[in-house]
């Protein structure tokens, strides 16, 4: 019973810190994303409001 206890705390364990370094490798990426595409819609609606003004 404990070895089977202890192989899941195990395995819980190191699929945490996969899962935690998946998420900061990730987050950075996302962020780049986020503000590329904030971004382009700045340009976006810039370039449109200039229409409309004109």
């Amino acid at each position: 019973m404990n070895e089977i206890f202890l192989g899941g705390r195990a395995n819980a364990s190191s699929s945490l810190r996969s899962a935690m370094w998946l998420t900061s490798t990730r987050l950075p990426a996302m962020a780049e994303g986020a503000a590329f595409v904030s971004g382009q819609n700045l340009i976006v609606d810039g370039g449109s409001t200039i229409g409309d003004g004109n």
